[in-house]
C-alpha cells in the first residue's frame, strides 16, 4: 500500500493493490496538524477547507484518534477559576 504525498494539506490517500477499484479511497489525515488547528480554535469547516476533506471525515478521524478539544480540567478546578474571576472582575 503506497500513500500519496501529503503536501501542505496534511492529507494522503491510500488504496490497497487488491482493492484498487473497490469502494472509496481511504483518506489519511495528519492527526498532529488536525490537533494543532483544533487547539487554535479553527472550526471543522475551516479545517475542512484547509485540508480539502469533508468535515465528517475530519470528525471521524478525530474520534478515532481520541482528539478532544476540551480541557481535562476537573469540575472543582473549574469552580475555583470561575469563583476567582467573579470575585476579581465583578465584585471589585
Amino acid at each position: 500500500m503506497e500513500p500519496s504525498e501529503a503536501g501542505e494539506t496534511g492529507v494522503t490517500t491510500t488504496a490497497s493493490q487488491s482493492n484498487r477499484h473497490k469502494g472509496r479511497i481511504q483518506l489519511e489525515v495528519d492527526i498532529s496538524r488536525l490537533t494543532e488547528l483544533r487547539m487554535l480554535n479553527f472550526t471543522w469547516s475551516q479545517i475542512s477547507l484547509l485540508m480539502g476533506v469533508s468535515t465528517k471525515t475530519l470528525q471521524r478521524r478525530a474520534k478515532a484518534a481520541n482528539i478532544v478539544k476540551y480541557s481535562s480540567i476537573s469540575d472543582s478546578e473549574t469552580d475555583h477559576y470561575v469563583e476567582h474571576i467573579i470575585v476579581n472582575e465583578f465584585l471589585e
